[in-house]
């Protein structure tokens, strides 16, 4: 039943990482944590997450906006040592709580207030998001909906959606590649992950391939309304599963 749950979940989430850009680590960790430990869901995600990033960014390689992309990234270090910090110190019972309220309480604010949010892409800005998406990512693997936020609402990607795809998931691939560096280094990456990651191969991959097919015909607008919506979903199932 677990392993049947994980399946689920794996090929669901790959579905929705490709039809918007973010939804993976949300699904993932949202339903693994019912059945596997929370380390262990944490460390398959992001070996999996690296594999299917990588082909997608090939092909949207010269739709990656570098400039955009710097600052959030440099940020996320200083974020992701807050992330061990927490990890340390507090129950993920907790963390999960607070990060579903986070989810659902901003998804909902983006769905009721119509007019649109312009970002400048500057120290201040990308800094705040840098910061915010190396603690979520590093926290629970749900930095999606904070980098989401960020990259949508700045005009150069808001308006392609084919550059905040390409550069929200280069923004991915890098920061999991730096924090499964640092699991791997700390010794804290559990043997049995790798059984879930092999598992994992042919059901995100179904899921990716449905979902790339889609993203290439819907638009953009549909595509924000359909990361708030997931967001708040998302948010208040963390919430109502943590408590019960």
């Amino acid at each position: 039943m677990e392993l049947i749950l994980f399946l689920a979940a794996t090929s669901i989430g790959g579905f929705m990482q490709a039809m918007t850009g973010i939804g993976y680590g949300m699904i993932l960790m949202g339903l693994g944590t019912l059945v596997f430990p929370y380390v262990q869901i944490l460390s398959t995600i992001k070996i999996l997450a690296l594999l299917f990033i990588l082909p997608v960014l090939i092909n949207y390689r010269e739709k990656i906006q570098w400039n955009i992309l710097l600052l959030p990234l440099l940020f996320t270090i200083p974020g992701n040592a807050i992330a061990l910090k927490m990890l340390q110190s507090l129950d993920d019972g907790i963390l999960t709580i607070l990060l579903g309220g986070i989810l659902g309480l901003t998804g909902i604010y983006f769905l009721l207030v119509k007019k649109t949010v312009s970002i400048k892409p500057n120290l201040v800005s990308g800094g705040l998001a840098g910061i915010l998406v190396g603690i979520l990512s590093g926290v629970s693997s749900i930095s999606g909906p904070a980098l989401a936020l960020y990259y949508l609402n700045i005009d150069e990607l808001a308006n392609d959606k084919d550059a905040y795809y390409a550069t929200t998931l280069t923004t991915f691939q890098i920061v999991g590649l730096y924090q499964v560096s640092l699991l791997l280094f700390r010794g804290v990456f559990p043997a049995e992950s790798w059984s879930l990651i092999i598992w994992g191969l042919l059901p995100t991959s179904v899921g990716i391939f449905f979902g790339g097919k889609l993203f290439a015909k819907v638009h953009m607008k549909l595509v924000k309304t359909g990361i708030y919506s997931f967001m708040v979903l998302m948010g208040f199932f963390l919430i109502i599963t943590n408590i019960l």
